[in-house]
């Protein structure tokens, strides 16, 4: 039966943000040819230390595997941004949907990733979210 309550699978607290990735196909082999395989931009429409949501320009089938780079930064209180080293990962693809102007939205899950750059989307995940807590409304 269906029920009208979804329960949330995921593991870890999301956040939604815009982060610049680039990405490129590792595996399988013949999506990796047919894009010739060069590195492509997209960008991140939420991001856990578990995995996030890419929107980007390419289709990808579900279990491609992809190696990413993230842009990750924060904004002081001055106003000015603070970057950090780009963080890495090895990720699955788990879903595909088709998004407006031809884009994709990804979902992957990431299935090698350090535990220093796993620590890292975790600390911005919860930064930001406190700060979110913090905002009145």
């Amino acid at each position: 039966m269906y029920s009208a309550y979804r329960t949330d699978r995921r593991r870890f607290k999301r956040m939604r943000v815009r982060l610049a990735a680039v990405y490129s196909i590792e595996a399988p082999e013949y999506v990796k040819n047919i894009l010739d395989g060069g590195e492509f931009e997209a960008i991140t429409l939420d991001v856990s230390e578990g995995g996030l949501s890419l929107l980007a320009e390419h289709y990808l089938p579900k279990q491609t595997i992809i190696r990413l780079k993230l842009i990750v930064f924060e904004i002081a209180n001055g106003g000015c941004a603070n970057f950090y080293e780009p963080v890495t990962a090895i990720g699955n693809v788990r879903s595909v949907y088709e998004w407006d102007n031809d884009q994709y939205r990804l979902g992957v899950f990431f299935q090698d990733i350090s535990i220093a750059h796993q620590q890292k989307l975790s600390d911005l995940v919860n930064s930001s979210l406190k700060k979110e807590m913090l905002v009145p409304v």
